[in-house]
């Protein structure tokens, strides 16, 4: 797709242990919040609803990809 050579390189900051000798902190006082990573860790709920899914085998991708397709109006090819 032509628009996404235009895209610029995403920058996710200082490395933790930069962060760390830096300012004089240890890496567990550090939250990454430019990575998307959660501190917290997931939801008991995803634990329960991973419980009941199939994982041996990729998922039927084709009504998230139609979904896909009528919303961003580009075809699924």
């Amino acid at each position: 797709m032509p628009f996404l050579a235009n895209l610029e390189p995403d920058e996710a900051g200082m490395d933790p242990a930069e962060v760390s000798n830096q300012y004089g902190l240890a890496l567990d006082q550090i939250l990454v919040l430019s990575r998307n990573e959660n501190p917290y860790g997931p939801s008991p709920k995803v634990g329960e609803a991973l419980k009941h899914v199939q994982m041996n085998k990729y998922p039927d991708t084709e009504l998230f990809l139609d979904a896909l397709s009528r919303y961003t109006g580009y075809p699924n090819a």
